[in-house]
C-alpha cells in the first residue's frame, strides 16, 4: 500500500471512529431524556446506538467516563462548559446560559425531570462547582469552609437551570425576564461578597 492510501485509510478509521463515539454520546443524550429510563447505563446506550457494549467500552472505559462525555456533550449543547475567570464576566455569561437555556429548552427541561438527567445533572454540578470556586476566589479569602460553601451555592444557584425554569414556568417570566431577574440578584450577591472581602481584608470587624 503507497503512502497516500496509507494516508486515506487512516483518515477514513478516524471518521469512522469519530462517527461511532458521536453516536454513542448522541444516545446518551436520548437516554437522559427518557422518562421511562430507570438510569443512564452502557448496556442501555449501546442498544440505542446500534452497537455492542464492548465497543461502548472501546470509547468509554467505565461509566463515570461515559458520564463525564455525555454531560460534556450536554453542556456542548446547551453552550456551557465552565464559568468565566474573571468575576465582572459572570453576569453577562449567565445572560447568555438563560438565552441557550431557551434554545434548548426541551433538553434542559429533560435533564431536570428524568431520572438519568438528574445523574448526570449530578456530575455536571460537581464540576462546574469547583470551577466557580476558582473564579470567586478572590472574594472568598478569609473565609471558613461552610462560609466558602454558602456563598458558591447562593452564586451558583443563580445558574442553574432550576431557577430558570422556576422564574419562566412559576413566575410567568419570559426567558429575558428570568434573565433580568436572576442577574439583578446576581450582581447584588457579588456586591455583597466583595464588601464583606473588603472589610476582611483591611482587618475591620
Amino acid at each position: 500500500m503507497n503512502e497516500t492510501a496509507t494516508r486515506y485509510s487512516s483518515s477514513l478509521r478516524d471518521e469512522q471512529a469519530a462517527e461511532t463515539r458521536q453516536r454513542i454520546l448522541d444516545a446518551a443524550i436520548v437516554q437522559i431524556a427518557d422518562e421511562t429510563a430507570a438510569g443512564l447505563t452502557i448496556p442501555t446506550v449501546a442498544r440505542r446506538a446500534g452497537v455492542a457494549v464492548r465497543t461502548v467500552y472501546r470509547y468509554f472505559p467505565s461509566k463515570e467516563d461515559l458520564l463525564q462525555a455525555a454531560g460534556a456533550e450536554f453542556d456542548d449543547r446547551v453552550g456551557f462548559r465552565e464559568f468565566v475567570n474573571e468575576i465582572g464576566g459572570l453576569e453577562p455569561q449567565l445572560r447568555d446560559l438563560y438565552a441557550r437555556f431557551s434554545r434548548n429548552e426541551a433538553t434542559v427541561r429533560a435533564a431536570l425531570d428524568t431520572r438519568p438527567g438528574r445523574e448526570l445533572r449530578g456530575r455536571i454540578r460537581r464540576s462546574r462547582v469547583r470551577g466557580l470556586e476558582r473564579t470567586l476566589a478572590p472574594l472568598l479569602e478569609g473565609l471558613d469552609t461552610e462560609e466558602r460553601k454558602q456563598s458558591v451555592a447562593l452564586v451558583y444557584l443563580f445558574f442553574s437551570a432550576q431557577t430558570w425554569r422556576l422564574l419562566v414556568d412559576y413566575s410567568d417570566m419570559t426567558s429575558d425576564e428570568a434573565a433580568t431577574t436572576a442577574g439583578t440578584g446576581l450582581t447584588t450577591v457579588l456586591a455583597a461578597l466583595e464588601r464583606d472581602a473588603r472589610r476582611r481584608r483591611s482587618g475591620r470587624p
